[in-house]
């Protein structure tokens, strides 16, 4: 491989260090000091653009940039700008700090169905994303799939990426990595949505198998899934993960949310729950257990932390890691035993320094006056829960839990998920069980919801209906 010098600009942008060098091109670490951003920097090596493809090179450069652009999801990693220097293309992204599944599965790490899922549910909202906005990514592979320190999983590398209306890509170019093509794109054929979800399907299979997929291959390494080699699985999960690898198109899942949808039902309850609850990434159980549940938790299990202060903790956490807060909270409040274990698990999803240290900083904040009830870390802050009030006799009674009738229930799943993709089914079937009025229900789905921009968004839509 050429060693290039280092430069120490491109564009208005500094460069800090090298993040990852390949032979189409190098990715650096670098600063947009104008706002005060850390960004990655993705290149083309100077020297390609003497060799007789540097067309073609550039042209995929540009058609990542372009696909990238149109898809603006938090499970997509963000491209923020374009240029050339010095003859040297590049691209400044969004700069994630995590790891690939690439680089876990290289070190033999598998997981368990329920962590594979969670990962895989977050990439199939960003597609389907892309593919509403016209973007089939078409190299859907673990090198491509980052997960955060957080558990938050992003979609990168738009490279071959196909967008709907334009000429760019022509049919019957086979671009793409082999092991992870559908049929039809190993053929040279028209390639669609279904083919992204063909490429899901495989990478589900390598993560729960750990075994490194063949050329249209997953399906044989299912088939070993189903007699328990090299692990056993839940029938359900096995049954979507044939169904996402049939050769026709037309017999697999007609949409990444039918995908998704898929995988929240092909697991018990519980286990959807814990999937969506941030995990430890690229991290599994011993080997000889995984795809084993551990015993359901009884209703005492958990520490009598006043649950106003949980519920107050998860609204902090939430502006920062959307909605696995609240599973977090109840995660780890099972285990904290004090005020400071429990804060140090929950900074610890945080992936920004910055953001860690102020949530820290709020945390320290609420009232934790130990005793108020029997093992409690936590006390004080006890604020009626919406939807109660209190009058001169005491405690109102409780209200009952809303109900929704199916039509207006899946309109609310509809407008949910476009802020937070497939989970707007598991939020609104365990938020139900817990909200006291159709305000309260409203109030609690919009926490799920990161960006406070589109939680006020969400929310003045629930208004005007």
């Amino acid at each position: 491989m050429t060693t290039l010098k280092t430069p120490e600009r491109l564009g208005k942008y500094r460069i800090d260090g090298i993040l990852g060098q390949g032979a189409m091109g190098t990715v650096y670490r670098g600063y947009d000091i104008a706002i005060d951003r850390a960004v990655a920097l993705k290149t083309i090596h100077s020297h390609l653009l003497e060799a007789e493809d540097v067309d073609e090179y550039v042209r995929r450069f540009q058609q990542e940039a372009r696909a990238a652009a149109r898809c603006d999801h938090p499970n997509i990693v963000t491209i923020y700008d374009v240029g050339v220097e010095d003859e040297t293309p590049f691209m400044a992204m969004e700069l994630v700090e995590g790891r690939s599944l690439k680089s876990c599965l290289a070190r033999n790490e598998r997981f368990r169905a329920e962590d594979a899922a969670a990962i895989m549910l977050q990439i199939l909202a960003g597609l389907q994303y892309a593919h509403a906005h016209g973007v089939v990514h078409r190299d859907i592979k673990p090198p491509n799939i980052m997960v955060l320190l957080s558990g938050t999983a992003k979609l990168t590398d738009f490279g071959v990426a196909r967008i709907d209306s334009t000429q760019a890509t022509q049919i019957g170019a086979v671009l793409g990595t082999p092991a992870y093509m559908s049929p039809e794109q190993l053929l040279g054929r028209a390639v669609t949505a279904a083919s992204d979800l063909y490429a899901v399907a495989v990478v589900l299979t390598e993560l729960v198998s750990g075994i490194r997929p063949q050329p249209g291959g997953a399906q044989a390494i299912v088939a070993r899934l189903r007699i328990g080699d090299p692990v056993k699985l839940p029938a359900a999960f096995l049954d979507l993960l044939e169904r996402g690898l049939r050769d026709s198109p037309a017999a697999r899942f007609a949409s990444a949310a039918e995908m998704a949808a898929a995988i929240e039902h092909s697991l018990d309850e519980r286990t959807a729950l814990d999937l969506m609850s941030g995990l430890a990434p690229c991290k599994a159980d011993d080997p000889t257990s995984l795809g084993e549940l551990p015993p359901r938790p009884g209703p005492d299990a958990a520490f009598s932390w006043a649950p106003e202060v949980l519920a107050t903790i998860e609204r902090e956490l939430s502006e920062y890691i959307g909605p696995l807060a609240k599973l977090l909270v109840r995660k780890h409040a099972r285990g904290a035993k004090d005020v400071d274990a429990l804060s140090g698990a929950l900074a610890a999803q945080i992936a920004d320094a910055g953001d860690r240290e102020r949530f820290l900083r709020r945390f320290r904040d609420i009232d934790t006056d130990p005793g108020v009830s029997s093992g409690s870390h936590f006390g004080g802050a006890r604020a009626a829960s919406p939807g109660t009030g209190t009058g001169s006799g005491g405690t109102a009674a409780p209200a009952d839990p809303p109900t929704l009738e199916p039509i207006a229930r899946r309109a609310l799943e509809e407008r949910l998920a476009d802020y937070v993709g497939p989970m707007a089914r598991m939020l609104i079937r365990t938020s139900l069980k817990e909200a006291t009025t159709l305000d309260d229900l409203h109030a609690r789905l919009a926490r799920a919801i990161p960006d406070d921009d589109q939680r006020r968004a969400f929310l003045r839509s629930l208004q005007r209906n």
